[in-house]
């Protein structure tokens, strides 16, 4: 019985994990009598794991970890960002077009990669369908100057095709 004259719920009343000496804990979850049997820190429970990146061996925090560090888990290629907008951005820091981060824009990364060159300023990525993360290669088309006023390159060159067919080498600048 307490000083008030009410009783104390048995359930508080406990054994300390550690010393095994009866206690009043203020908690239902309270396991220790005192700070001096509480562990310290919490306990590695954790099993090592080996990075798949750079193959480092590491004690992850939680156990849903893969990776032992960020940089690894975005140079893994697994890491995809939407923006708002619809645009998707990879981690890809070898790409011409990517940012200080390393982030870049996948459709420009997969149009680079398809022309195994990197971009020039003038030149854009456009997707057919409109749907902006959709970065098939069957769903972009590489167009220069801006849009919307820029035009397919397939289409310039079957009009310069077309323009050499009919003047052939007879026109020349200036005459």
């Amino acid at each position: 019985m307490c000083d008030n004259g009410l009783v104390m719920p048995i359930k508080h009343i406990k054994a300390c994990l550690r010393c095994g000496k009866k206690f009043v804990g203020r908690k239902a979850t309270t396991k220790f009598c005192s700070r001096a049997c509480a562990p310290r820190g919490r306990p590695q429970t954790i099993a090592k794991r080996t990075c798949p990146t750079c193959g480092v061996s590491f004690t992850p925090r939680k156990d849903d970890r893969t990776f032992c560090s960020r940089p690894c888990y975005l140079s893994s290629g697994t890491h995809r960002r939407r923006t708002k907008s619809g645009y998707v951005y990879v981690y890809c820091p070898e790409s011409a077009s990517a940012y200080v981060s390393g982030q870049a824009l996948e459709h420009r990364v997969v149009m680079e990669r398809l022309l195994e060159r990197p971009l020039l300023p003038e030149e854009t990525v456009h997707h057919k369908n409109g749907v902006k993360d959709d970065n098939r290669i069957a769903n972009l088309e590489l167009w220069t100057m801006k849009q919307p006023k820029g035009k397919r390159v397939e289409d310039l060159l079957v009009f310069a095709h077309e323009v050499i067919a009919l003047y052939g080498d007879t026109f020349t600048a200036g005459s």
